[in-house]
């Protein structure tokens, strides 16, 4: 995932910790930034074998907009 720019780190909540992450930010958000980090953790999670309709996410932003 370093490929991409992506730093991973631990959750916060010790009992849920692996049950979620965060998306850091610096600054104020607009679309493509929305659309290239959820873009990235697609192709993070069909990387790691993750079994889903990759673009569903980025569909669902541009769907929101």
């Amino acid at each position: 995932m370093s490929q991409g720019g992506i730093i991973l780190a631990g959750g916060l909540l010790p009992d849920l910790k692996n049950s979620y992450f965060r998306i850091g930010h610096m600054g104020s958000v607009n679309k493509s930034d929305l659309l290239a980090t959820i873009g990235a953790i697609e192709s993070a999670l069909k990387t790691n074998g993750y079994n889903h309709d990759i673009g569903s996410g980025t569909t669902e932003i541009l769907n929101h907009f």
